[in-house]
């Protein structure tokens, strides 16, 4: 397995944020893959990896997730201070370009990103996700966020979060079920396993604040012509339909588009296929092919 360097810096107002960085070495072609909305770095551990034998990846916690610090005021969990907080990162580390990989969450963040400093965005992967967001998606989401619940042992979160996400991954084994257990939960100090977020951040999910899921961002996609784009979708997606993926595809020439088979949201992004199609946008990102 690859090491990284783990990474700690500074929010712009104040929280500690936490990024691993795989082939720090590599200093002039940077990929920065962003998470969904209760996820954490560890979604990337595979593509990070496998990225990394050519180039800098960094994945990283957001505020209210993983190694990052909770936000004492939840209405500052929305994808505008995320952006920010990323912005600081980048800054802190020097870097002026990066490709992004984003998503769900982090995909409209790529948007929003792209749209404020096109200079800065060499390029987006956005991983099951688009400029407008399903709602039937977005119901089933805010069916199972933030219920700050304990379990007694991996298998048994496992067992729960196949019970969510069944239908998702229908063809997902047990083993699977244990592995993504094991990147969405944390072991607590009394010993029990507790989702790895901070529960408070579904809170403006819940009561609809727009700036926690902004659904409509299509000028802040069609600011993005000219950039190399590559949508990858899950077949059984409810958040990116294929109409919304037909007319980015007419919105934007350049895009490039990904199908993962037997898969809803999120797709994991570690089978051979589609590594096949983000290596290829990679080498036309920082190739300039």
């Amino acid at each position: 397995m690859t090491d990284y360097r783990e990474h700690y810096y500074q929010s712009p107002d104040g929280l500690t944020l936490y990024a691993k960085i795989y082939n720090p070495n590599q200093k002039d072609q940077t990929i920065l893959c962003m998470h969904g909305l209760t996820r954490n770095s560890a979604d990337f551990d595979a593509v990070a990896e496998h990225l990394s034998e050519h180039y800098r990846v960094i994945s990283v916690d957001q505020r209210g997730r993983g190694n990052s610090e909770w936000d004492p005021d939840i209405n500052h969990y929305t994808p505008l201070n995320y952006v920010q907080d990323m912005w600081a990162l980048l800054d802190g580390l020097h870097i002026d370009q990066v490709a992004l990989i984003g998503t769900s969450m982090g995909g409209l963040m790529s948007i929003m990103m792209g749209a404020e400093a096109p200079n800065r965005i060499m390029g987006i992967v956005l991983n099951d996700i688009g400029p407008q967001i399903e709602s039937k998606g977005l119901e089933r989401i805010k069916n199972y966020i933030g219920q700050d619940n304990s379990y007694n042992s991996w298998q048994h979160l496992a067992d729960i979060t196949k019970e969510i996400h069944g239908q998702v991954f229908p063809n997902y084994r047990n083993e699977d079920w244990l592995k993504m257990a094991k990147r969405t939960g944390c072991v607590g100090e009394d010993g029990m396993i507790r989702m790895n977020y901070d529960p408070a951040l579904a809170k403006p999910v819940h009561v609809g604040q727009k700036a926690a899921i902004p659904l409509d961002l299509w000028s802040s996609f069609d600011a993005l012509k000219g950039k190399k784009i590559l949508t990858i979708r899950g077949e059984l997606s409810d958040i990116l339909s294929i109409d919304v993926l037909d007319k980015m595809a007419r919105n934007h020439k350049g895009l490039k588009t990904h199908t993962v088979p037997n898969e809803g949201h999120a797709p994991m992004m570690d089978d051979k296929a589609t590594l096949a199609v983000i290596d290829l946008w990679a080498e036309q990102v920082f190739g300039g092919n």
